[in-house]
């Protein structure tokens, strides 16, 4: 009787301890843009400039515009025909091209990522990006490092809706929220994955999510970059 009293106190001691243990995650979701790479805005728009002849402040507006444009074909084609300005043959092409040039990676959060894979880490994306751009990135190979890599233009919806982290938890085969850590540069996705259970920050700097990872338990602390 007392053998059993004692089993009881004892399972009863680890059950609550288990209970209120953080729970370590052992997924990792990057956003992509404003994380794990950018366009330098600021060269794309010197090209621009002095492709169309135009001013900076103009050439800067237009970099923007045609970044969020739904289709960048398109947004050239009424450009011209409004602004009655001759665009050089093919810009749209050009565009892309220099576009393309013009895109970043930081190596420091790809170091991250491999770091991740080999202390047997999962790895996923979960990216807004409009399709044209999306060509451009797998053509650059630099969607293989995730899996899976979920974007907004394959599954039609956009973060911060709560749609786009419920494809992410069952591309990943439905697992607890819980065990995801989510890293995006914007704070309404971090909040709208808060919200679902996952576990979110907002990235700052490849320093600073190195120690985030450490405090999660996910990957050993050790000096930051």
């Amino acid at each position: 009787m007392k053998k059993a009293f004692l089993f009881f106190v004892l399972f009863s001691a680890y059950y609550i301890h288990a209970a209120q243990s953080p729970i370590y995650p052992d997924i990792v979701v990057f956003d992509f843009g404003g994380v794990v790479g950018y366009t330098d805005n600021d060269m794309l728009t010197k090209k621009v400039e002095k492709a169309l002849g135009v001013r900076h402040s103009q050439a800067k507006a237009l970099t923007a515009k045609a970044l969020s444009a739904k289709s960048m074909e398109a947004f050239w084609l009424i450009y011209e025909t409004k602004s009655g300005l001759e665009l050089p043959f093919n810009w749209a092409s050009q565009f892309k091209q220099m576009r393309r040039q013009s895109l970043r990676i930081d190596p420091k959060i790809y170091t991250i990522i491999q770091e991740l894979k080999s202390h047997g880490k999962k790895v996923a994306l979960l990216s807004n990006v409009p399709a044209s751009r999306a060509k451009d990135i797998r053509k650059l190979g630099l969607y293989k490092p995730f899996h899976p890599a979920i974007l907004s233009c394959d599954i039609g919806v956009e973060k911060p809706n709560k749609k786009a982290f419920r494809v992410l938890l069952k591309k990943l085969g439905n697992v607890d929220p819980n065990r995801c850590f989510f890293i995006d540069d914007k704070i309404e996705n971090v909040n709208a994955a808060l919200r679902l259970g996952i576990q979110a920050v907002q990235y700052e700097s490849p320093k600073k999510l190195r120690w985030q990872l450490a405090l999660r338990n996910i990957l050993p602390p050790k000096k930051a970059y």
